[in-house]
């Protein structure tokens, strides 16, 4: 009997393990059943690892893998910081470029699914792909008939990734994460045909620093063929960072003086060829200790109007920009630092802290919020039908109000509240924008 009963488990294991296969042109991924109706496919390199000569280089794209079978049942290590990474950090590695999907359990190669791409966030110093589980989106939208397929990965952060200062435009070594992102939507483009997706229905979605890299992306028509729509939370394209590499040639410096190896040449402009012989450990220490003296995002996309460049001179002036943002970075930064360095309660008059969406967004909100459930599905299904029919209302799933599209005479927004979702007139800011128009020349530093 008992041998009759293990035979039975083997046969139902190896039934699972042929399911969760797929065919990468000549190479076997085998990845893993995550909840019964959703497959994940992890740690797929998407790029060349960037080590020794491909350090503070643009991607190699790597569309294709050795003929034979691979592991992907576990996401790769994530790229390596450039701050302090609160909670339990993941295992770090600059060979990071991994991409990541999860699909509907069983569909074929046939299918062609919408795809749903997430970029994270974390202030272009911070993140990694592993910490978002698309489990539950991917399954949500099973049960409501409309099957996507959810795809995530890993950028390169902080110095690694984007690299500051005249030196780094001169040897055409900007924005490096950015590049890494448009790698993996054409690895996306190559390849998420095997898993069953559509290449032609891609949405990009990210937050924060995530937001900001998507929607640089469509600032170019032809990278914007990458995707057919984005959705951005907490972050746009000019968010905080629209201004030349030069104006941030202090932040090299200060980083380069932290690099032991390299200290005696930070202000020689001529850096990278010993900064590329540094250990990796060197470096993170460099970046996380110039990061406590600077009171901004010091790692970020800047505009590069070079051969290949991918967020061209749009840039805000100076003036405008401190009205738009006013102190919000260096504020909220001081505040960050001080909550962080003394442990203060937080209380309800801070409101909605920045990134509160995200579990909610992933079907996975606090187990203290009674009401999360409700308001989850909600969101959820929002973006799934975005995703699917570039419209948030195609009356599937939860019962939920339209979301009328914004417009110059309809500025109409929808207020997410768990027993009170409703469509507002975006009218709550006019008396403060009105301050800030008229108040301009004094507001700009």
């Amino acid at each position: 009997m008992l041998k009759r009963l293990s035979g039975v488990i083997l046969a139902l294991l190896l039934s699972v393990n042929a399911l969760s296969q797929v065919k990468l042109g000549k190479a076997t991924l085998v990845g893993r059943d995550v909840s019964g109706t959703v497959e994940f496919f992890g740690g797929v390199p998407f790029a060349e690892p960037p080590l020794g000569p491909l350090r503070f280089e643009p991607p190699v794209l790597r569309t294709q893998l050795p003929p034979g079978t691979r592991n992907a049942s576990a996401y790769g290590k994530a790229c390596v910081p450039s701050t302090v990474v609160i909670g339990e950090p993941p295992a770090f590695s600059e060979d990071c470029l991994f991409i990541n999907v999860y699909r509907p359990t069983g569909i074929a190669s046939t299918a062609k699914l919408p795809v749903l791409f997430w970029v994270y966030g974390g202030g272009f110093g911070v993140g990694s792909s592993n910490k978002y589980d698309g489990k539950d989106i991917v399954s949500r939208s099973v049960e409501r008939g409309t099957p996507i397929i959810y795809v995530n990965f890993n950028y390169r952060l902080g110095p690694l990734g984007f690299p500051q200062g005249q030196e780094a435009d001169d040897r055409q070594a900007l924005n490096l994460g950015v590049l890494d992102h448009i790698a993996a939507l054409e690895w996306v483009q190559a390849n998420i045909h095997y898993f069953g997706g559509d290449s032609g229905k891609v949405t990009i979605f990210g937050q924060s620093a995530g937001g900001i890299l998507a929607g640089i992306l469509f600032l170019d028509p032809q990278l914007g063929k990458l995707a057919r729509a984005g959705i951005f939370e907490s972050g746009v394209s000019n968010s905080d960072t629209s201004y030349a590499a030069a104006r941030n040639e202090p932040v090299w410096k200060m980083f380069v003086e932290k690099v032991p190896s390299c200290a005696a040449i930070a202000s020689s402009g001529h850096t990278f060829p010993c900064l590329k012989n540094v250990t990796t450990e060197e470096m993170t220490a460099a970046a996380i200790e110039s990061a406590f003296e600077w009171n901004s995002l010091p790692w970020a996309p800047v505009i590069d109007n070079g051969p290949g460049s991918v967020f061209p001179g749009l840039s805000i002036p100076a003036h405008r920009l401190s009205v738009w943002n006013g102190e919000r970075v260096i504020r909220s930064t001081s505040v960050l630092q001080e909550v962080c360095l003394n442990h203060h309660k937080l209380y309800h008059q801070f409101g909605v802290r920045h990134g509160s969406e995200v579990p909610y967004v992933y079907g996975q909100p606090p187990s203290t919020d009674s009401t999360g459930e409700a308001i989850s599905t909600i969101v959820v299904d929002y973006w799934i039908s975005f995703t699917v029919s570039l419209n948030p209302n195609d009356k599937k799933g939860a019962k939920r109000p339209e979301w009328p599209q914004f417009t110059a005479k309809n500025p109409a927004l929808l207020r997410l509240e768990a027993r009170n979702t409703t469509v507002i007139k975006d009218d709550y800011r006019k008396e403060p924008l009105a301050f800030l128009i008229k108040n301009a020349f004094v507001l700009r530093r």
